[in-house]
């Protein structure tokens, strides 16, 4: 499977060079996961494989400044951007020996209390800017599962179970090209962001 999404990656980033398409970052970097990190939780085995090939995989593209003579919904609001930002394990451990996982996820006290009790027992896999992060569980002796939550600190706050894994996540993620509020759409129905990304991804990205 990393074999599989490492293609899939690198196919998508090279779908991005278009005269529209500012890459702002790119970067996939191999790596090797040990046991011997000393982190305070156990990975699920999936997450494990995965980053025993992958350290670093993101990603970041806005439209050009030139070039870029599309049509809008709304120019004045909409977001015209992808963005997905895996998180490496060492930024892991170096932010966690610093603060605790719910300081860290949570630093406006969004959530409320019951999600706050067990908000330690996630661990985020795709941290984007503003108020979204997608997470794994921790391991433990009932649970050994990479299927992800959508987290969402805007407002009250919610977590939502997507009932996907990492593997099938990037792979929907490449998909909608990462566009802004794409995991809402896919994974929450939410039609208004369904619109936006169909109206631009067949403008920026449609096969001639």
């Amino acid at each position: 499977m990393e074999e599989q999404i490492i293609k899939e990656f690198i196919s998508f980033t090279e779908d991005l060079n278009k005269p529209q398409i500012r890459i702002i970052k790119s970067d996939i970097k191999y790596g090797n996961y040990s046991d011997s990190n000393d982190l305070e939780w156990n990975f699920p085995e999936t997450i494990k494989d995965f980053y025993s090939r992958i350290e670093i995989m993101n990603c970041k593209w806005k439209l050009s400044d030139e070039n870029n003579p599309i049509n809008y919904l709304d120019k004045e609001r909409d977001l015209v951007f992808g963005e997905m930002n895996i998180v490496a394990i060492s930024f892991l451990k170096e932010i966690y020996t610093q603060k605790s996982i719910l300081d860290y996820l949570d630093p406006n006290k969004i959530l409320n209390t019951n999600d706050k009790d067990n908000l330690h027992t996630y661990i985020p896999f795709d941290y984007l800017d503003g108020d979204l992060v997608v997470c794994y569980k921790i391991k433990t002796d009932s649970l050994d599962s990479d299927h992800l939550f959508l987290i969402d600190f805007s407002e009250t706050g919610t977590i939502t179970p997507i009932d996907k894994g990492i593997y099938e996540y990037l792979s929907l993620g490449i998909e909608n090209y990462f566009f802004y509020g794409w995991q809402k759409a896919v994974f929450l129905n939410d039609l208004k962001n369904r619109e936006v990304i169909d109206f631009y991804c067949n403008q920026l990205f449609r096969k001639t």
